[in-house]
């Protein structure tokens, strides 16, 4: 794909190619400012663990007859 992209950058003309080197910029500070771009996980597994407890019944039909 990096060849391909680059090939299509260089297809622009010059002013293009100056905006799309300006909307990467863009990108990587939109990077640094957003805790949701990053792909760090701070979830730790079994922090629940037999702290939840299911009825016996859970997997049966409910019934809404009053």
């Amino acid at each position: 794909m990096n060849t391909e992209l680059v090939k299509t950058i260089d297809s622009l003309p010059i002013a293009m190619q100056e905006e799309v080197k300006d909307f990467v910029g863009f990108l990587k500070e939109k990077l640094k400012k957003s805790p949701e771009f990053t792909f760090v996980s701070t979830r730790k597994t079994g922090i629940f663990k037999g702290k939840i407890e299911l009825k016996p019944d859970f997997d049966e039909p409910l019934n809404f007859s009053n």
